[in-house]
């Protein structure tokens, strides 16, 4: 998370608009001589498509910071979030607007939510640490569940690594597919389907952890 942070400052940082979130149009559909619509694709100029390209990533950064104060942060972490000006700007266009709001101050906003981040129980990696709010670390087993049974050992779905630590689920998904201590569970539906949910238990994905943040040091 805080990675992804970082990311962007240097993303907006470096981009031609002066304006990241304003509004772009790529323009009215084109007519042909018979007054037809001619399908042909928007025309946007680079700064627009820096723009364009922007929005994702900048929200969903945002929606997942908002996540991860809210299960491991205090009210006061989660009201600070909600008060930044990129949130207001990004998600009710509030004051100065998005045609207003300049880069200067998105990137301070972002740094902002940065230093949030960081007062968070997280490790230097973005996992979280023993005792956090919110459940037991990411990165390592419940204190006291080293070596101990997978039913007292924390688990963790997909979708919560890829979230804290910042990869997509396909790639957590390739990163566990060849662990053998997964937990599958089943549950057969009403039209005969069958769906499977993986559980990660703390200690395999300590142990992955440790392999991705192995180079890092």
């Amino acid at each position: 998370m805080v990675q992804r942070v970082k990311a962007l400052i240097t993303t907006i940082s470096s981009m031609k608009s002066e304006h990241p979130l304003k509004p772009v149009w790529g323009g009215l559909p084109r007519g042909d001589q018979d007054g037809r619509i001619v399908d042909e694709p928007p025309v946007y100029n680079e700064a627009e498509r820096e723009i364009l390209a922007l929005r994702e990533p900048l929200s969903g950064v945002l929606k997942d910071a908002k996540r991860l104060i809210a299960d491991i942060g205090t009210s006061d972490q989660l009201e600070r979030l909600r008060a930044n000006a990129l949130v207001e700007v990004a998600f009710y266009n509030g004051a100065p607007g998005r045609r207003g709001y300049t880069k200067a101050e998105c990137v301070a906003d972002l740094q902002s939510i940065l230093k949030l981040l960081q007062t968070l129980p997280l490790d230097g990696t973005g996992v979280r640490t023993a005792g956090s709010r919110g459940g037991d670390p990411v990165a390592g087993p419940a204190a006291g569940s080293r070596g101990g049974t997978g039913a007292v050992e924390a688990h963790f779905s997909v979708k919560q690594l890829a979230e804290l630590w910042g990869f997509s689920q396909r790639t957590i998904r390739r990163l566990i597919e060849d662990e053998p201590e997964l937990v599958t569970i089943r549950r057969d539906s009403r039209n005969k389907r069958t769906y499977r949910r993986v559980q990660v238990p703390a200690s395999v994905a300590e142990r992955i952890h440790r392999k991705l943040t192995a180079g890092r040091h």
